[in-house]
Formats: structure tokens, C-alpha cells, sequence
């Protein structure tokens, strides 16, 4: 039986922070590591006894629910932080040629 500290695969919580009440979202920061976004099974320390074992597990169940267009999104974001930087080198380039283009007409026809 596997214990709340270790439930799909997350890692181990150190009992500091399941003192003081947060929830860990897993997969918010890595943009390549295709995992998905999900919550830590392990309650904390300040709601046991509060809220049974089944109770957690469903309302993380509804989290990680909640949490999938996260991974999507996530996946939107690194497109658009690789697409920015080539339309900006493809705009400079079609600008400076351009220009060339038009300076070079302008120059040849100045006598």
C-alpha cells in the first residue's frame, strides 16, 4: 500500500511544508518536459483529520482535471516564445532588403 507522501509517481513532500497548508502543483515550470500538470496527493498536515482520505484524493482527482488545459497552454507559450524571435528575424531581414533594394534605385538614378 502505497502511503499519501507517494501516490503517481510525485515525489516525496517533507513534512515543513505539509505543516503549513500548501499544495504542490507539479509540471508548471519545465516547457519541454511534456509532463502534465498535476497536484501533490500528499494532504496537508493541516487538514487531516479535517478531510477523509477519499475526500483529498477526489478533490485532487478534480485539480488535475482542472489542470489539463495548464499542459496545453504551456505547449501554446513555447510556440509562441519560438515563433517570436523567427518572425522578428524574418521581418528584419525582408526590411533590410528592402531598403537596400529601394537605396540602390535611389542612387542610381542621382546624377
Amino acid at each position: 500500500q502505497k502511503s499519501n507522501n507517494m501516490t503517481l509517481g510525485t515525489p516525496l513532500i517533507s513534512p515543513e511544508f505539509r505543516a503549513n497548508g500548501r499544495i504542490e502543483i507539479y509540471g508548471q515550470h519545465g516547457l519541454c518536459d511534456g509532463s502534465d500538470v498535476t497536484v501533490a496527493r500528499a494532504m496537508p498536515a493541516i487538514l487531516e483529520g479535517r478531510v477523509s482520505t477519499s475526500q483529498w484524493n477526489r478533490f485532487c482527482d478534480d485539480l488535475d482535471a482542472a489542470l489539463k488545459p495548464a499542459a496545453k497552454m504551456r505547449k501554446v507559450m513555447l510556440g509562441g516564445m519560438i515563433a517570436l524571435p523567427i518572425t522578428f528575424v524574418v521581418f528584419t531581414a525582408i526590411s533590410f532588403i528592402s531598403f537596400a533594394m529601394s537605396s540602390k534605385k535611389s542612387f542610381d538614378n542621382w546624377d
